[in-house]
């Protein structure tokens, strides 16, 4: 009997130490795979790419006497987005873009400070009167996005960092005269009167709606100010009595930018 009872107690010891064993291998399991999944949501979520289309307003601001500000252009652009996550609330935010700057300009129309040029293949000289800039560059922005923590379906954010501009094409539009006949002339390449490198603040606002996964729907206002000199320091075709003119501006545009991040 007390061999019996011995034997009883010591196969219900052994189940419940193999019992416990099975579910700490369960648990320890369970556990691990949680910290994968997590740890898989995570990596998942360390990089986006999207893409956006921006339009824009854009304009001109002169800082030199030959030249004063006239009127805005519109503009649609696009390109990537690449966001680096390091933290849930702040990202690198880069990407390659293609942005179209440029506005109106008046030049001097008085006597002693009108300012003129020979078009190609003309031998008469052309008056400026007003010349509509189309700028164009290959955009590389380096940016800092601050996020909240997501509300709802929605992440807001701020945005500030630089943006890095390589002149593709430059193309000017001008009204004047010849022989004190209003005259226009079209589509002038002025590549070699812009500068190659254009440097700028970009700052913005935004938000990004989760859509489903790791897709969201990105809206967001960006007002970019151009701080270098969009123009060669002195003008190598426009000058006035006294010579080549100086010419000195900066490119600025308010943007909405309209993208998904997947």
């Amino acid at each position: 009997m007390k061999k019996n009872i011995l034997f009883f107690f010591t196969f219900l010891i052994s189940s419940i130490i193999l019992s416990a064993q099975e579910n700490t291998g369960i648990n320890n399991s369970s556990a691990k795979a949680k910290e994968e999944n997590t740890n898989n949501k995570k990596s998942e979520q360390v990089f986006h790419f999207g893409l956006k289309a921006s339009p824009a307003i854009t304009w001109l601001k002169p800082n030199s006497k030959f030249l004063s500000y006239n009127s805005t252009r519109f503009n649609i652009d696009g390109g990537l987005i690449m966001d680096f996550n390091f933290t849930d609330n702040y990202a690198f935010s880069t990407g390659f873009e293609i942005v179209s700057t440029g506005g109106k300009l008046n030049y001097p129309v008085t006597a002693g400070d009108s300012v003129f040029y020979k078009p190609e293949n003309d031998s008469l000289w052309f008056y400026l009167i007003d010349r509509t800039y189309r700028l164009r560059y290959v955009n590389i922005p380096l940016t800092l996005k601050l996020k909240t923590n997501q509300i709802g379906a929605m992440v807001y954010y701020g945005q500030f960092g630089f943006d890095f501009g390589l002149r593709w094409r430059a193309m000017a539009d001008d009204n004047g005269t010849q022989k004190k006949i209003s005259t226009f002339n079209d589509d002038i390449d002025i590549q070699k009167e812009i500068n190659f490198l254009r440097l700028s603040l970009n700052v913005g606002l935004g938000i990004e709606y989760n859509l489903a996964g790791s897709t969201s729907m990105m809206i967001g206002v960006n007002y970019n100010n151009g701080f270098t000199n969009v123009f060669r320091k002195e003008s190598k075709y426009l000058q006035n009595r006294n010579g080549k003119i100086k010419q000195d501006a900066f490119a600025n545009y308010l943007a909405l930018s309209i993208g998904v991040l997947f």
